[in-house]
């Protein structure tokens, strides 16, 4: 955790801080890491939504990506639990590709995580054979964790459709901490 010690240190801080595209670009911030980008929780949706801001995904993004949704499933059980998982919405619009440790690192965490996390995975990129085989190789992770396959999506309007809701006002500890 980055903590400042005035408000001008913060201030220079968020300033630094891009803004999210759009449909995000209105909802509080939540969580952000230069490493990957944006998070969002909603509770009464039951939805992590992430956005990238970066071009590649390499180690520590995935790392990123892959701390906030165990920090959702670890602390919101009783909201995941009553909407039989989270809804995880990716917006990765922004990413060309991934480097294979990545991938490695994202499916392992897939795999430690317990069974039924997930009642929905969207994620929105555009649909190339690469994309295509990292998000089969996820769906067989997810089967086994008894979550429903992952849903490849090049339009950000049916994704955002899937929200039940928005944003919370206010950041969840777990997420703002980070």
């Amino acid at each position: 955790m980055v903590r400042f010690s005035g408000m001008a240190e913060l201030s220079v801080a968020l300033a630094q801080v891009p803004a999210p595209a759009p449909p995000f670009d209105r909802w509080p911030i939540h969580g952000y890491h230069p490493a990957l980008g944006f998070c969002w929780f909603s509770r009464s949706g039951a939805a992590l939504i992430t956005q990238t801001h970066i071009k590649r995904a390499d180690l520590s993004a995935a790392k990123v990506l892959a701390d906030w949704i165990d920090r959702a499933v670890q602390h919101e059980r009783a909201v995941w639990n009553a909407s039989k998982g989270l809804l995880l919405l990716h917006d990765w619009r922004s990413l060309s590709g991934y480097d294979s440790n990545a991938r490695t690192l994202v499916i392992e965490r897939q795999r430690q995580r317990p069974n039924g996390y997930a009642r929905r995975l969207c994620c929105v990129v555009e649909p190339t054979p690469l994309w295509r085989m990292a998000l089969t190789v996820s769906d067989l992770t997810l089967a086994l964790l008894g979550c429903p396959p992952a849903g490849l999506m090049r339009d950000m309007g049916r994704a955002r459709s899937e929200l039940r809701g928005e944003a919370d006002p206010v950041a969840p500890n777990w997420l703002r901490d980070r």
